[in-house]
């Protein structure tokens, strides 16, 4: 089993500087994250406190996974409004319907710094979680913030935005973008 990164234990300031240290060397965020259960609650407010403070720091994050700071933990944080006091702490969430409807979205990820692909997403997700106070609710996310939860699941089950492109497509790198955009 993989070792937590370096940077996990570090001074939350120091992890949002470092993430992307974590991501592509790192075999940890293909490991499925574990259930938060009864003896880890303890830990809970700490946990979201470190994700808090690293979401913070990066302003154009939509969402943010424990696995990406190095804890295999269902737990994530997501803030589509960028505004302090928005943010929803998800921890064990599961999908318990989802619409048929997909939708494409361009996504983007802390952990593959500089590309971006075009996947197909549920419009609409509802989850079941609990808060960072261990209490159960289920929470109805669409368009983009649908899109945001279900890449945070994603992370939690070891898997990437890239894993739902088409066989033989990789993500396109923005440098290579604008270069294309240029000839």
């Amino acid at each position: 089993m993989s070792t937590p990164h370096p940077s996990a234990s570090a001074d939350p300031g120091l992890i949002s500087v470092q993430i992307t240290d974590l991501v592509c060397r790192d075999s940890l965020l293909r490991t499925p994250s574990k259930r938060v259960e009864s003896g880890d609650w303890a830990t809970m407010d700490s946990l979201c406190r470190r994700l808090l403070s690293t979401f913070d720091a990066i302003h154009y994050a939509g969402g943010l996974s424990a696995i990406q700071l190095g804890i295999p933990l269902r737990v994530a944080i997501v803030n589509l409004k960028r505004k302090q006091g928005a943010e929803i702490f998800l921890i064990n969430p599961e999908i318990i319907s989802a619409s048929e409807a997909l939708v494409p979205r361009t996504e983007g990820c802390l952990s593959l710094p500089g590309y971006k692909a075009t996947i197909q997403r549920h419009k609409k997700v509802k989850i079941r979680a609990f808060d960072r106070s261990g209490n159960e609710f289920v929470y109805t996310a669409a368009g983009y913030e649908s899109a945001i939860v279900q890449h945070e699941l994603d992370h939690m089950d070891g898997k990437l935005y890239w894993d739902h492109l088409p066989p033989n497509s990789t993500p396109l790198s923005i440098a290579s973008a604008v270069n294309t955009l240029k000839t």
